[in-house]
């Protein structure tokens, strides 16, 4: 039994590597994240609980239907996430099915014809690790570390930030400030001097020189770091 438990301890710890935002944690808090998942065993037909933040199939199969009446059928090293909190600028993971919100995408779960054992991790388990790893700064637990995660995220991405270690990463983290203006805002004016670095998550900008428009970001796109690193101005 406690090979047993090593062996579907390790699955589940490289399934949660292949998750867009989680994978964004450290090996050893993947790890506590993984201890925090629950190993069950359905019967044939058995109705599988909605309402999880993650369920991976460790053998059997799931089978059900989403609110719009398309099947779903779920095999071994497969799973279902609830994507409330996935806000990427890829994808979601092959091998994953990403419901906005599990209770409302989908419309049924139940084991196959052959029985299911999955991995499942519910919130609050999941908010019990987030807390431990001390990410649950401001607002509900899962909030805080969905934001932690998605600016490690964002700042692999970056070019500038590619080359730094995971320590210089989480220093840098801290310091990344979601701001959001409206359309036709300017965010700072030819000649200013600068004093601060922008990453695009959403959105597109234009670029004026002499009123001239230059340039459009989208997201991913990056500005700013001559002003921060060289004091010129802008």
């Amino acid at each position: 039994d406690d090979l047993v438990g090593c062996l579907e301890h390790a699955f589940m710890s490289s399934i949660l590597r292949k998750l867009p935002l989680i994978s964004q944690l450290s090996l050893t808090q993947l790890r506590g994240i993984a201890s925090m998942m629950v190993a069950k065993n359905y019967k044939a037909g058995e109705q599988v609980e909605l309402g999880l933040r993650l369920a991976v199939v460790i053998h059997g199969d799931v089978v059900g239907e989403d609110r719009g009446d398309q099947p779903l059928t779920l095999k071994r090293g497969t799973w279902i996430e609830d994507s409330s909190h996935v806000d990427l600028w890829e994808s979601p993971s092959n091998g994953g099915y990403t419901s906005p919100d599990c209770t409302a995408g989908i419309a049924a779960l139940r084991a196959g014809a052959e029985g299911v054992r999955l991995a499942t991790l519910t919130f609050e388990a999941l908010s019990k690790a987030l807390q431990g790893f001390g990410l649950a700064s401001m607002g509900s637990q899962e909030d805080g570390a969905a934001d932690y995660m998605r600016k490690v995220l964002l700042a692999k991405k970056v070019p500038v930030f590619r080359n730094l270690s995971e320590s210089q990463v989480d220093r840098l983290v801290g310091h990344l400030v979601l701001q959001e203006y409206t359309e036709d805002t300017d965010i700072f004016e030819q000649g200013e001097l600068g004093s601060t670095f922008f990453v695009v998550t959403s959105g597109e900008l234009q670029v004026k020189v002499d009123n001239r428009l230059v340039r459009t970001l989208t997201k991913g796109a990056s500005f700013g770091e001559r002003a921060l690193l060289l004091d010129e101005p802008r």
